[in-house]
């Protein structure tokens, strides 16, 4: 979620924007997670599993795998609260986000924050090429993934040039 406020000037009956521009950037709320395990070895099934790992009980997050948890979206809420507070209130707010529930819940918790404390925004628009150029979730890419060789030398060189510990 992208959050950029740009306080208005008023220049011979035109709108501007001034120097002062910030940009937020916000991953998402706190989320719930499931308990397998991405990318474990499939001939050890015991791996795949997070319970298998702990001595305790993994939370009961009350919201499906990935959602965002009660208390993930006020902590976002509470966040636009405190920005709102920090930016000038004339200011114009404009809310970016990935097109995700859990981003799209996110900048609606956040709006909502900012709003409770005065500071209007505009209504969230939802940009995932922005935030995943190779492969939106919708709209066409605005990136193609380098070939392997490419990466590969591109790698190489990078490693090349730091200094090894």
């Amino acid at each position: 979620v992208w959050l950029a406020a740009c306080s208005i000037l008023a220049i011979y009956g035109r709108l501007a924007c001034s120097m002062a521009t910030e940009l937020f950037v916000f991953r998402h709320c706190l989320r719930s997670t499931p308990p397998r395990i991405h990318n474990a070895d499939p001939s050890r099934p015991e791996l795949d599993d997070a319970r298998n790992f702990s001595s305790v009980p993994l939370p009961e997050w009350g919201v499906p795998s990935y959602w965002c948890t009660e208390g993930g979206m006020s902590a976002i809420e509470d966040t636009g609260r405190w920005l709102a507070r920090l930016v000038d209130p004339d200011a114009i707010v404009s809310l970016v986000a990935d097109a995700s529930m859990r981003d799209v819940d996110s900048s609606l918790a956040l709006a909502r924050g900012l709003s409770s404390e005065g500071l209007v925004s505009s209504q969230a628009s939802y940009r995932p090429e922005l935030f995943s150029t190779l492969d939106p979730e919708w709209g066409a890419p605005r990136c193609s993934m380098p070939a392997t060789a490419e990466v590969a030398a591109e790698a190489g060189a990078r490693l090349a040039s730091i200094p090894q510990p």
